[in-house]
């Protein structure tokens, strides 16, 4: 059985002191700055790729010299070398290898989609303990529903979407048969739609999002560790088995459609 107590002991997110408003506010800036960032390579990826897919049938119809190709092609290969190197800090190595037979599905209803603002290996939070955390822009009241069943073993609700700080998120815990546990974390004032001890199903709506606690903006933090449930807790990678392929984990920038499973 799972205990946790309160103040001291109680579940946190992290066990650093918050920062203070100036660093915050610092923080935030960083934050949004990165993500659009990211957002923009990713762009600039897709681009080249088609780019490149053009050019190779220009050159097969002999509507260009070669010369004039190479020019475009190393312009292309510029943008691509851009990516990799964003990308430089990120794992690469295979997490879905068979994504049909997940446990998981993504924590949001069927039929609606979200996009991912932090993947594995986050270029501002998400390292150390925390290097297999999942952020999804959702507005404040957004519907959260369990990713995988389970036991409730963790409700915390009370504080309000103005309330930063570690110690001030909202979320649920859910322990699943094989001792991992997903957290849901930064779950809107009153948020939590499920009690201490219920069972609840995949699929089952559990909480509304919000932005409590540790948040820049309104977002669902969703992340699963191994044997605790704690904030020093390693998390683990894992995959969804109703949305796009994702072999290497779900991609910052993209966006991702719940399907019927």
């Amino acid at each position: 059985m799972v205990v946790f107590k309160s103040k001291v002991n109680r579940l946190t997110m992290n066990q650093t002191d918050p920062p203070r408003c100036g660093e915050f506010s610092q923080r935030i800036f960083k934050m949004d700055v990165l993500w659009i960032f990211d957002s923009f390579i990713l762009k600039c990826r897709r681009a080249a790729y088609a780019f490149v897919s053009w050019l190779r049938s220009v050159y097969m119809n002999h509507k260009l010299n070669l010369k004039i190709i190479s020019i475009l092609l190393f312009v292309a290969f510029i943008i691509l070398s851009c990516q990799t190197s964003s990308n430089s800090d990120k794992d690469e190595s295979v997490i879905c290898s068979s994504q049909e037979t997940s446990e998981y599905v993504l924590p949001y209803p069927v039929g609606t989609t979200y996009t991912c603002i932090q993947g594995y290996v986050g270029r501002t939070y998400h390292k150390g303990v925390f290097k297999y955390g999942l952020d999804f822009s959702m507005s404040i009241g957004s519907i959260v529903t369990c990713a995988r069943g389970g036991r409730v073993v963790f409700v915390e609700e009370s504080f309000s979407d103005e309330d930063y700080g570690i110690e001030k998120a909202n979320l649920v815990v859910v322990l699943h048969t094989d001792s991992t546990y997903g957290r849901y974390v930064h779950l809107t004032k009153n948020g939590a739609l499920v009690n201490l001890n219920q069972t609840v199903a995949q699929g089952d709506t559990i909480g509304l999002s919000g932005s409590s606690g540790y948040s820049p903006k309104p977002h669902l933090h969703f992340d699963v560790t191994k044997d605790c449930p704690q904030s020093n807790c390693q998390t683990i990678p894992i995959c969804f088995k109703n949305t796009k392929p994702h072999p290497y984990g779900l991609v910052t920038g993209e966006s991702y459609t719940a399907e019927p499973y």
